[in-house]
């Protein structure tokens, strides 16, 4: 009895360590799955989830595994097969990067949940921290890197810290001198002046990742350095400007019925926006409905694919750039002809050979850097430029509201435009004589919470030979 008490005592034991780990794991019941789709649109939500996933499930896995039945443990590697890869950890930390600095957050603001002055419920935790200060550190981004690896070390002891360090192990014991050491130079540099070069070098040689006397004093003095010194502060640039909302109001301009493009207008006008005369840029107000959104969304997910940004090179060894998940829609579904149709009536342009529509969807920190639709010299001899030609204008469609971020930016024409739902912006990319405008330079900002959906159409050359025949400046 002995023996099968001490046995049920230890599986007890067990039982009330996971339960701990479910407590801290709620956050709401989600009754269906929008309230779940809302609740990961949050940036800090799913990149503390997918990094949770990543690092936290496996090694729960494992412990879970020694003393659970095996049907149990079954479910939770069928879970572990589905769990963030390796690539989806480092997108997460990506958009987490880009967040800050595009917008130029604080990561104390980051880590309380502060995003651009609104507060949200959530904060991230030591693990969390110590994971972007690795990352910041492989980008050479020590300023940041000591800040968040500051907020770490302030950040309170869990009152059940013993069980996760158990499980997950001590979020310090292996990386407070191997996270110092890369980051020594800039933190002595930077003038902390309650840090000697010297004296670090020494601490960082001897102490061997063990937390020593002379160690923890280093650590007071990191916690209680000044913050704003660790800052690297660079001018934002144009894009950046765009993104924070920065650029001066546009005047003179006006909001009309378009009644003449094509004859169907003048029974049913559509709403349109000038956002700028020169460059020509607007947006049409309640292009597209909810179930045709919903159509081209169902026919577009199961093809997705990651969309990369620019063209392979030869000779390339840096992966591209993933900036959305996307497909086309190239099956003539009823909601695809009917959007297809508003394009012409907005535009006057025609589509012909070129009816697929390509549809985006941008999550955590999910951005475009600045780019140019129209084609570059090393493109033209792609066999659809030689057929089509190049891409005369764009249509970009917004197909969900985005709740902070996802913006339209134009940094060349100084030109932001916030998503909403259902509304298209159209732009030239070429000018009337067929040569390139480079202020149709556009980015898409990073999303900070929401989810970013789009349908997009380049408008091609060869098709307009008659709808917009080449005038001379």
């Amino acid at each position: 009895m002995q023996a099968v008490n001490k046995y049920a005592s230890a599986l007890q034991h067990k039982i009330d360590e996971i339960q701990i780990y479910i407590q801290s794991l709620k956050r709401g019941r989600h009754d269906n799955f929008q309230e779940g789709v809302r609740f990961v649109s949050n940036s800090l939500n799913a990149f503390a989830l997918i990094r949770r996933l990543h690092q936290d499930w496996p090694a729960w896995h494992t412990y879970m595994k020694r003393s659970v039945e095996k049907d149990e443990v079954q479910v939770i590697e069928d879970l572990l097969k589905k769990a963030p890869t390796v690539a989806d950890m480092n997108e997460a930390l990506l958009g987490m990067h880009r967040i800050e600095k595009t917008y130029g957050l604080e990561p104390k603001d980051i880590a309380n949940g502060r995003l651009q002055g609104k507060q949200y419920d959530i904060q991230l935790f030591t693990r969390d921290c110590l994971t972007l200060v690795k990352h910041k550190i492989k980008k050479e981004d020590y300023g940041s890197a000591i800040q968040w690896f500051r907020i770490a070390l302030q950040k309170k002891h869990n009152p059940h810290e013993n069980i996760y360090n158990e499980i997950l192990g001590a979020p310090f014991n292996d990386s407070i001198v191997s996270t110092l050491e890369p980051m020594s130079s800039f933190i002595v540099n930077k003038g902390n002046k309650t840090i000697n070069a010297s004296q670090l070098e020494q601490i960082l040689k001897s102490n061997n990742n063990t937390c020593t006397a002379d160690l923890q004093r280093l650590l007071q003095k990191l916690m209680i350095s000044n913050n704003t010194q660790d800052l690297d502060e660079t001018a934002p640039t144009p894009y950046d400007r765009g993104c924070r909302g920065l650029f001066p109001p546009r005047t003179k301009l006006s909001c009309r019925y378009n009644y003449t493009t094509t004859p169907f207008l003048r029974i049913a006008p559509l709403k349109m926006e000038e956002i700028s005369v020169d460059p020509y840029i607007v947006i049409y107000h309640n292009i597209v409905s909810d179930k045709d959104i919903d159509d081209m969304h169902k026919a577009a997910v199961p093809k997705f694919f990651n969309g990369l940004a620019g063209i392979p090179k030869k000779n390339q060894t840096e992966p591209r750039e993933i900036v959305s998940r996307c497909s086309w829609v190239t099956n003539p579904l009823p909601s695809r002809e009917r959007v297809n149709r508003r394009f012409i009536d907005m535009t006057g342009l025609d589509i012909k050979g070129n009816a697929e529509i390509q549809v985006s969807n941008y999550g955590l920190g999910g951005h475009f850097k600045p780019h140019f639709d129209y084609i570059s010299d090393d493109q033209k001899e792609q066999p659809d430029i030689i057929e089509l030609g190049d891409r005369v204008a764009t249509i970009n469609v917004y197909t969900s509201d985005v709740e902070q971020g996802g913006a339209t930016v134009f940094p060349n024409a100084e030109v932001t435009i916030l998503p909403q739902k259902g509304n298209a912006l159209f732009w030239f990319n070429l000018e009337s004589d067929g040569t390139p405008d480079p202020r149709s330079l556009h980015s898409v900002c990073p999303v900070i919470v929401g989810s970013r959906w789009t349908f997009t159409k380049w408008l091609r050359e060869k098709a307009q030979v008659f709808t917009r025949p080449c005038v001379r400046r």
